[in-house]
């Protein structure tokens, strides 16, 4: 695949395996990589626009601080919801407790299977 955007991580077309957080590491599973909910956002609407299957979310509850305020992920999960796009499976791998099992609720309540992200594999490198 050609098409390269600020989030498009490996040249893989046709699925997404997103991976939401602001300062881990990005694993290999991953095909796309939104450091903020906006660039989750368009990510997710650009999988969507373009007939992608969503694969796979990791999800990270807390993606950083801007003025005191603490930034999360929940206009991704709302976002989700109101345009009913969800992927096949999901992971959560939040370092906060209450967050985690907020974004694990959603989940669950819109039917997304909770997936051990070890059982992905790797994305080549393209």
């Amino acid at each position: 695949c050609s098409r390269r955007t600020p989030w498009h991580r490996f040249g893989s077309c046709g699925h997404v395996r997103l991976f939401i957080d602001d300062i881990r590491e990005v694993p290999s599973w991953a095909t796309h990589v939104a450091r903020t909910p906006s660039e989750a956002i368009a990510a997710l609407e650009a999988a969507r626009d373009a007939g992608e299957r969503i694969e796979h979310i990791g999800f990270d509850h807390d993606l950083g601080e801007v003025l005191g305020v603490v930034i999360d992920v929940k206009p991704v999960v709302r976002w989700m919801h109101w345009h009913a796009v969800y992927p096949e499976g999901a992971s959560v791998h939040s370092s906060n407790p209450w967050g985690a099992k907020w974004v694990r609720d959603e989940l669950a309540d819109a039917g997304v299977p909770l997936v051990d992200p070890r059982e992905l594999g790797g994305v080549s490198l393209a």
